[in-house]
Order: C-alpha cells, then sequence, then structure tokens
C-alpha cells in the first residue's frame, strides 16, 4: 500500500499491528507544501520502531513501513528530499 499526504501539517495514526498482520508493507509519502510537517503515530499500545513516540516526516520525504503482526510497526527505507 502507498499513502500519499497532501493536506500540509497533520498526523497520520497508523492501523494497529495486529490489524495490519505480520509482515504488512506500506510506504507513506509526505507531498505536502512546504512546513507541512506529517506527524505518523502509532496505534494505541503499539509503537514505531520500538517506541511509543511519533514518526515524523517533513515535505518531500518518505518512508516504508512494515508490520510485525503483534505490537510493532518498523520503519525502513526512509528518504529525503
Amino acid at each position: 500500500m502507498i499513502f500519499v499526504w497532501e493536506a500540509g501539517t497533520g498526523t497520520y495514526t497508523c492501523e494497529s499491528a495486529l490489524d495490519l498482520g505480520n509482515g504488512f508493507p506500506f510506504t507513506i509519502i509526505n507531498n505536502s507544501t512546504v512546513g507541512g510537517q506529517l506527524t505518523i503515530a502509532p496505534a494505541s499500545g503499539d509503537t514505531i520502531d520500538g517506541q511509543s513516540i511519533p514518526f515524523v516526516l517533513n515535505p518531500g520525504n518518505s518512508s516504508s513501513f512494515s508490520s510485525d503482526g503483534a505490537n510493532t510497526i518498523y520503519s525502513f527505507a526512509s528518504s529525503q528530499s
């Protein structure tokens, strides 16, 4: 799945890792205007890369993610413009 964010500054909350299933891949692209920082928050009880703090993508940045099927979303292949 590829999700393109174009709404300026905002927050995207991930589905739970349990609901996504083990190994579910997705990519988020922040295609918003300058200053439109996108905060990616884990679902309640989940973590991103083992942390409960949000993951931030600046405009023009993207990252791929994968679920462990239990309670963690892992980020990888992040890029910056």
